[in-house]
């Protein structure tokens, strides 16, 4: 929204009350590159919290009132809270929710009633990883349970039920021309989940530099400090940021570790990738942390 709204020429400021933009897929270390794109675009970011609105004549916003006292004069206000499940109606029915809001399903889908799946973005599922529950409203979640829920619904006692094997978490955004991708736990979620875990963070290229458009690209590896095993990866850049977290996702679902990582022979040619991959080089200093 606030890149649409630059583009014609609105000025935007965005007010971040928490841990900073894009809090929930780049960790601390990364977030001053998202945050620079956006002020080198004219978006002003802000750690405040609106606390109230002044109206104007007809109804009309005219400024916002943040917890430190400042006014900002605007003529537009866009609320951006997320997203809530809408379990109204299966609650009324008696359907449990989860720990985090959506409904609580097994891997099939079933919910605690009888005769009753539930699917899409008002369950909450497994993420691979670590077990844990999570609530992931995306639309390739929502395809794949609503895949599992139709063919146990309709099977009628017949065949085998299909099961939801989980999800990694893979999310991407685009930040003006900068790609923004993470996949897996970021840091804290490693180790609040548990996890004896570290981070690595590199500085390399899209493609080999000699030649024109190559991009710096930073990539970030979680990893367990003991086993090496892969937890999460975040990857930004102007080029290939993206489809490179993409690489990374079924090795993620696989547990593999950065020492495995590190040979694997992907794809070199100039005008695509340098001789050694940005996730090569992650894998590389990674494994020079791991510590059996």
């Amino acid at each position: 929204m606030a890149e649409a709204l630059r583009a014609r020429g609105v000025r935007v400021t965005i007010l971040e009350p928490g841990p900073g933009v894009l809090h929930t897929l780049v960790d601390d270390d990364l977030r001053p590159l998202v945050e620079a794109v956006l002020q080198r675009h004219g978006v002003i970011v802000r750690r405040e919290r609106a606390v109230g609105l002044d109206d104007g004549p007809g109804g009309a916003v005219r400024s916002v009132l943040t917890d430190r006292g400042e006014r900002i004069g605007c003529q537009l206000v866009v609320l951006a809270m997320g997203i809530e499940p809408n379990t109204d109606l299966a609650v009324a029915a008696k359907v449990r929710p989860g720990d985090t809001g959506a409904l609580a399903v097994d891997d099939c889908m079933r919910t605690n009633l009888p005769n009753v799946w539930a699917c899409g973005d008002c369950v909450e599922v497994r993420r691979v990883i670590d077990g844990k529950k999570v609530y992931r409203p995306l639309a390739p979640t929502a395809f794949r349970t609503a895949r599992v829920a139709g063919h146990n619904a309709a099977r009628r006692g017949r065949g085998q039920p299909k099961a939801f094997p989980g999800v990694v978490g893979a999310a991407a955004v685009k930040v003006f021309d900068l790609e923004v991708a993470g996949a897996g736990l970021r840091l804290d979620e490693a180790r609040d989940g548990g996890f004896e875990a570290l981070a690595v963070t590199v500085r390399h290229w899209s493609h080999v530099p000699l030649l024109p458009g190559a991009r710096p690209v930073h990539v970030r590896l979680v990893v367990e400090r003991r086993r090496g095993r892969l937890l999460g990866a975040t990857c930004l850049g102007e080029r290939g940021a993206a489809l490179r977290t993409d690489v990374l996702v079924p090795l993620l679902w696989d547990g593999w570790t950065v020492d495995r990582i590190r040979d694997l022979d992907l794809i070199y040619t100039p005008p695509f990738a340098p001789s050694l991959d940005p996730l090569i080089v992650a894998a590389n200093e990674a494994a020079k942390r791991v510590h059996p």
